[in-house]
């Protein structure tokens, strides 16, 4: 009777392999021949595609085949998720099941002998090699700057919500609100770069140049995106709500770096930055629109 029940165990673990070992390796290889994908990158990814599809064999060498239904859509949602996030972000998310694959590889050894047994091992010892064989050797340069992209991308939300929030009171205009912000995000885009170029430069974390301009551009595509609903829609509490809602929707962003490489918890760094963004809007719009009674300005 265990006999039979290992037989089925090792079935059903062969044939999930198989169908996960055929998946990673057509998105490793795909991978491998896209342009965004970094040069230096794609010659590792063909090395780990040719990794899965050996271990894809041997599994289903084990199942007598096996079918993968609607494979194309895991490969096409790895490749956005690359081209949006990048290559390293990407693989870390693709490898995060791989601690789960290796337990249960690790459950089919004992159920093996013999070469069947010394492939098994091997390709356990693959899959623990892969992610920091990848990551180590791709050092792509958005991850190497992350933390000035993340520092224009951060405040800029702040600060442009801020604004955006404190000039509630003023205008009624909303083209007018977003030309304020917009005339902010450039000069603080400038002075962001500009701290940004002498940290860089006093800490020895990368090139000053490289750093002022990721940060300054990162604040500067911020505030351009956030000011766009005051150019589209012509009510100033609904322009600045949708505004809010492109708040979130960057901070989304942001937060799956944080979660990814750091360990952060995705949805408390979220929660957090979103609170901060709305407390400083609500302190600022009862601010402006004080002031703005105060001094009987609209505009």
């Amino acid at each position: 009777m265990s006999g039979a029940r290992d037989m089925v165990d090792l079935s059903s673990i062969a044939l999930a392999s198989c169908k996960d070992e055929y998946i990673d390796g057509a998105i490793y290889r795909w991978l491998s021949k896209m342009p965004f994908v970094p040069r230096h990158a794609r010659g590792i990814l063909v090395e780990m595609a040719s990794h899965e599809e050996r271990h894809y064999r041997f599994w289903s060498s084990l199942t007598g085949g096996c079918s993968v239904r609607l494979a194309w859509i895991r490969i096409l949602a790895a490749l956005i998720m690359t081209l949006i996030f990048g290559v390293t972000i990407a693989i870390k998310i693709l490898e995060r099941k791989e601690n789960e694959t290796i337990e249960r590889y690790k459950k089919a050894l004992p159920m093996m002998n013999g070469s069947e047994r010394e492939e098994l091992e091997r390709i356990i010892s693959d899959e623990i090699s892969h992610e920091n064989m990848l990551i180590d050797s791709i050092k792509e340069e958005r991850i190497t700057y992350l933390g000035f992209i993340v520092l224009g991308l951060s405040d800029a939300i702040i600060e442009i919500s801020g604004i955006h929030a404190g000039t509630l009171g003023v205008y009624e205009n909303t083209v007018m609100a977003g030309i304020a912000g917009l005339i902010a995000g450039i000069a603080a885009s400038m002075a962001m770069a500009a701290a940004a170029y002498a940290q860089a430069k006093q800490g020895n974390m990368g090139r000053p140049g490289t750093s002022a301009m990721y940060t300054g551009i990162a604040y500067f595509l911020t505030a351009v995106i956030l000011a766009i609903p005051y150019f589209i829609v012509h009510e100033i509490f609904l322009a600045f709500a949708l505004s809010i809602v492109l708040s979130i929707v960057i901070l989304a962003y942001i937060s799956t770096y944080g979660s990814v490489l750091h360990g952060r918890s995705y949805l408390r760094e979220i929660t957090e930055t979103t609170v901060i963004i709305l407390g400083v809007s609500a302190v600022l719009y009862i601010i402006g629109s004080f002031v703005a009674e105060l001094l009987g300005i609209r505009v």
